[in-house]
């Protein structure tokens, strides 16, 4: 950081890829990029999250931000040239990337190597056929076939459950829910019914 009469200089760092993402800036990407927000918002929500910075208050034409001990007022100007460092967020990571663990749960590896070959094709035929349908029940199909019998014991229901919980109960943004219908097996009521009653 480098400070003249007038001026403030700072450096700052940021991912230079999807690769170059850890677990928690992947998720706070993966959240921006999930709820909607144009490319340019999500750019500088970033900026800001992932050096430090921390804007204060509305200052005229720009912003008045703390970053260290320093406090400044950055311009709108100056946000767009700060966030071209991160144009590589408008296109697709050349080779996948995906959180690696989620609490204790670890992730599939990205490439789905840990997958049988023919679940894979599976799922990806029902996800397909429901982007060019648009029929839910495709969607229920990949529910009911993503915990597969080659699964239980594993954990993968449980977490999809608290995944689900977590995101109707926590998003502010989220209609309220009554119920929810769920397609399973008999003898999978007592599990649901663990779940959420």
């Amino acid at each position: 950081m480098q400070q003249d009469k007038d001026n403030l200089t700072i450096n700052l760092t940021v991912p230079t890829g999807w690769d170059k993402l850890d677990d928690y800036q992947l998720r706070y990407v993966f959240g921006l990029l999930a709820q909607g927000f144009p490319s340019p918002q999500v750019k500088t929500y970033c900026l800001f999250r992932w050096t430090g910075m921390q804007v204060m208050h509305k200052y005229g034409k720009g912003w008045w931000c703390k970053f260290a001990d320093d406090e400044f007022v950055i311009m709108a100007e100056q946000v767009n040239a700060a966030i071209a460092a991160l144009g590589w967020i408008d296109s697709l990571p050349s080779k996948p990337v995906r959180i690696s663990r989620i609490g204790k749960h670890r992730a599939l590896t990205a490439d789905f190597q840990e997958v049988p070959f023919e679940t894979f094709i599976i799922c990806d035929n029902l996800y397909q056929g429901y982007l060019s349908a648009k029929d839910d029940q495709l969607l229920d199909d990949l529910a009911r076939f993503a915990v597969s019998s080659d699964y239980k014991g594993q954990n993968v229901g449980s977490r999809l459950m608290d995944l689900i919980k977590d995101f109707l109960l926590n998003e502010q943004s989220r209609s309220a829910f009554r119920f929810i219908t769920v397609d399973a097996y008999l003898s999978a009521i007592p599990f649901y019914e663990k779940k959420w009653i």
